[in-house]
């Protein structure tokens, strides 16, 4: 909440900075589906901050009592970073239809 260790850290309410960093994932996922060299850039750079969000959360909720939610923040962000390395891949090498 407002009144957390995390927004009183971050001088801004947590919920703020959560939802900015899932927003800008989340139009890297949406993104990454494009051919568009302009997308595919976007899309490696905004996914891996998604991702990150997801890897943090592993450590964060065993120490706040909750170890439960781990697993699935180990699948999420991993498959995230499988996004992002294929784009990644896949802008440094485009098929061979896309350079004629």
């Amino acid at each position: 909440g407002d009144k957390g260790v995390q927004s009183k850290l971050l001088g801004v309410p947590a919920w703020l900075i959560e939802g900015l960093l899932l927003g800008a994932g989340t139009v890297g996922v949406l993104l990454s589906a494009s051919k568009a060299p302009l997308a595919q850039l976007l899309s490696s750079l905004l996914v891996p901050i998604q991702a990150c969000y997801y890897l943090v959360n592993v450590a964060y909720f065993p120490l706040t009592g909750a170890p439960e939610l781990a697993l699935p923040m180990v699948i999420l962000g991993g498959s995230q970073m499988a996004v992002c390395y294929w784009r990644v891949k896949s802008f440094q090498q485009p098929e061979k239809d896309d350079l004629q």
